[in-house]
């Protein structure tokens, strides 16, 4: 068999995918030991089968095919014991408990900057790995704030204070899951602390901590050189490209980069490593004097050592292995294999690392490279046939659209996004990234090596460089519109992509002659693809979600006819966390919703109003319906930029009603000629909504005074959910209220930790008392009702 390494281990590599997913079941975990006595059992009964059929043969070709479906077999399995025995399943329960004070003294293992905080790496003493963050000061220069902690470096001693914040699991459709987020790194927590709660008390001696704090303090001199030549927008490009630290990018630059598709440049991979070959062999041929073997053997020295001084991220090191490779076979006048090359690449990280192959960066940079490999030769002979004659065109055309091919599949699955914009700014930013950035940046890392004054010449390159990257993607503004949003889908979808694309390759590239199959099977991708961009259908049911969005409202409904209302958007009073762009807004790409119907706004509230802002900035909007016209500016802002969004904007006032298919909205408070009000809480709109027997509640926050005029109009309602007022605080939800309107289902829209202590416990005891069942966010998450004719199921996203 052609490529035997490559085969056994990829089987390897399934086997270590088999037992990651049983960690990441917790059930599945409990079974451990069960699954190693049945896997140990399996091997010894293939073992015998396989002999046997192995002797009984007299044919040596399929006595070799007998014994590599043994290796096969064996490697599989050692794959899966590996993984099994290796690593600690998601999940385990600490000692330490969610948000207690605790102090914990330990090594720093690694440093790192974000535009909202420091982080800390520390390895306790108890062998805990905690991640500790130092929020920024927004009232400190960025000077000052620099200085507080440049002096903690990896392989230092500190004894830090601070409230320990357990890592959080997926809240919502289209969340963040930070508890499989850190199990994937290795940490078991994250401690939230200040700069004079930390204490140097000692410098480790182990040798791995003291290479440590040599690296980072390299680093650290050479991103002073970059910074002396540069502004802090150009140095953070720079400093991404050379160095591999993302970290001082600022927000707005980090979207408008993601926007048009460029994220992948930023990082270190093959590119900056070709670089690095490159130029060294320049310097070596021309200024050295050395021959091209002494200069592989340099390279095979450096290339470790840059990728130790960028953060040996995946990518960088499955480029640098790759390379060296490569080097080594010129080195001994062999050619190598790519295929095998890449797979012994990730098998080397993995067995060190094995949670990287869950991890969508490791994924992507090897599945980019395969797509460049297997597809690269079928686009330029496609070019080359359909006469495009510049050979660099027709090199970047091939790179570029090999690399998305198999890309597209993950950034949908892992990202639930796909920038089209790539294919035309990649054709402006890569020229610069890779014959000016790069180049001039290996030569500040080798010359400033020797002394910062040698740095000047590719110090100013570098500064223009960035400069005119930067202007150019604010040129390209327009093209982050041309982003597309998918549904949160199927690893299932991605597996039948994959098999049918690669398949494709094999057709182009071995049997392009076969018309009829090529056709077939194009039919089939097209099917494929079109399946993620296909609108949502409708259910045919109601569904009714609380979006888990901390201290707030915000509520889904999606009709039996597949229209979609919005209640409210969230939002955080005094925080610059957008809940809209991050919450609200990937929960309706997770489900699927490309155009909302109606938006209401129950009242003004920053934890009402705030994340709509960028849901009428991001998604298509029919109209937005309110009550109260308050004339805070927030409020004002919002009907302005539904103006000039093209949103038409409606007031309704008690006794309306709004008919959306089957559903009946109807508006029993407030009044729009009220003028004297006792709470910004008591301008809230209330709804009932009407589906057949069914009847839904939406409160607001109002309070026990709106409560007591809703008296003669709620007089025995009887409703089947209640969003309970108010997030349930004292002042709402009177146990005369909960008597009247009865409800089976109470659902409270509240924050974890909340400083108000909402739900207040005699709300809790009031729901008690009248037996409803209570449904919380911050306990349950994203709460979801599916309500038939005359049904009500509920699920949670935290059963």
């Amino acid at each position: 068999m052609r490529r035997p390494l490559f085969w056994l281990l990829i089987a390897f590599l399934i086997g270590l995918l088999l037992s990651l997913l049983l960690k990441l079941n917790k059930q599945a975990s409990m079974l451990i030991m069960d699954s190693i006595v049945i896997i140990v059992l399996f091997v010894i009964v293939s073992l015998l089968a396989i002999i046997i059929l192995v002797f009984r043969s007299n044919n040596s070709t399929w006595s070799l095919s007998y014994t590599f479906i043994l290796l096969m077999c064996v490697s599989l399995i050692t794959g899966t014991i590996y993984g099994l025995t290796r690593i600690e399943s998601i999940g385990i329960e600490r000692q330490i408990k969610d948000r207690e004070i605790v102090s914990v003294v330990g090594v720093v293992n690694s440093v790192w900057h974000t535009p909202s905080y420091k982080g800390l790496l520390l390895k306790s003493e108890d062998d805990l790995y905690v991640q500790l963050r130092i929020y920024h000061d927004e009232h400190m220069n960025d000077e000052h704030k620099d200085d507080e902690i440049i002096y903690i470096i990896p392989g230092m001693v500190i004894d830090a204070t601070g409230q320990y914040r357990a890592p959080s699991l997926k809240r919502n459709p289209g969340g963040f899951d930070e508890q499989r987020y850190f199990w994937l790194q290795g940490w078991d927590g994250k401690l939230i602390t200040e700069y004079n709660q930390i204490e140097v008390i000692g410098t480790h001696e182990g040798v791995q901590y003291k290479l440590r704090g040599f690296v980072y303090n390299t680093k650290v001199y050479y991103q002073n050189i970059i910074n002396s030549y540069m502004e802090n927008r150009e140095f953070a490009i720079v400093n991404a490209l050379v160095l591999g630290d993302r970290g001082y990018i600022d927000f707005d630059t980090r979207d408008q980069i993601r926007n048009l598709g460029l994220a992948h440049l930023f990082a270190l991979s093959g590119l900056h490593v070709g670089i690095i070959i490159v130029v060294m062999i320049f310097f070596a041929d021309r200024l050295l004097f050395i021959t091209r073997e002494r200069a592989y053997v340099i390279l095979l020295v450096l290339l470790p050592v840059y990728a130790i001084l960028t953060g040996a991220s995946p990518s960088v090191v499955r480029a640098v292995i790759m390379a060296m490779l490569m080097l080594i076979a010129l080195l001994i006048n062999k050619k190598g294999d790519v295929y095998t090359n890449l797979i012994l690449a990730a098998f080397v990280i993995i067995l060190f690392e094995p949670k990287l192959l869950l991890a969508a960066g490791f994924q992507l940079t090897f599945i980019i490279t395969a797509g460049i490999v297997l597809f690269m030769p079928i686009i330029d002979y496609m070019l080359r046939k359909a006469h495009l004659s510049w050979p660099w065109l027709r090199n970047f055309v091939a790179i570029t659209i090999s690399a998305q091919i198999l890309a597209f599949p993950l950034l949908v699955y892992y990202f639930q996004e796909f920038a089209w914009s790539v294919f035309i700014s990649q054709f402006f930013i890569l020229p610069i990234i890779s014959f000016l950035i790069l180049p001039a940046g290996i030569m500040l890392l080798m010359f400033g090596w020797i002394h910062p004054a040698l740095t000047v010449i590719p110090g100013y390159i570098l500064k223009h460089s960035a400069s005119l990257m930067l202007s150019i993607t604010d040129g390209f503004e327009f093209a982050t519109r041309f982003v597309s949003s998918f549904p949160e889908i199927s690893i299932w979808w991605v597996l039948i992509y994959f098999a049918g694309t690669v398949f494709m390759g094999y057709l182009l590239y071995y049997k392009r002659y076969h018309v009829k199959a090529i056709v077939i099977n194009s039919l089939f991708l097209i099917v494929v693809i079109a399946y993620v961009f296909f609108p949502k259908l409708p259910t045919g049911e109601l569904h009714i979600t609380l979006i888990d969005v901390g201290q707030g409202d915000a509520i889904h409904i999606e009709t039996p006819k597949g229209k979609h209302i919005l209640i409210d958007g969230g939002g955080i009073p005094g925080s610059n966390y957008d809940i809209g762009k991050h919450v609200v807004l990937p929960y309706l790409n997770a489900i699927g919703v490309r155009h909302l119907d109606i938006v209401f706004l129950s009242h003004a509230d920053y934890d009402h109003i705030q994340g709509l802002f960028a849901v009428l900035v991001e998604h298509s909007v029919g109209s937005l319906i309110y009550g109260y016209d308050d004339p805070r500016p927030i409020f004002q802002e919002l009907k302005q930029l539904a103006e000039r969004s093209g949103v038409e904007l409606y007031q309704v006032t008690e006794g309306d009603k709004i008919i959306v298919d089957d559903i009946v909205f109807e508006i029993l408070y407030p009044k729009i000629n009220k003028s004297v009000l006792s709470s910004p809480n008591e301008t809230s709109m209330v709804k009932l909504l009407t589906y057949y027997d069914v009847k839904v509640l939406f409160t607001g926050d109002i309070e026990a005074e709106t409560e007591m005029l809703l008296y003669d109009t709620l007089y025995d309602l009887q409703v089947d959910i209640l969003k309970v007022a108010h997030h349930g605080s004292r002042t709402s939800s009177t146990e005369l209220f909960l008597q009247q309107v009865s409800p089976e289902y109470a659902a409270i829209s509240v924050g974890k930790y909340n400083r108000f202590g909402h739900p207040n416990q005699q709300v809790l005891d009031n729901l008690h008392n009248i037996g409803a069942e209570i449904y919380r966010t911050d306990e349950q998450g994203a709460i979801h009702f599916q309500v038939s004719q005359n049904d009500v199921i509920v699920n949670t996203m935290l059963e």
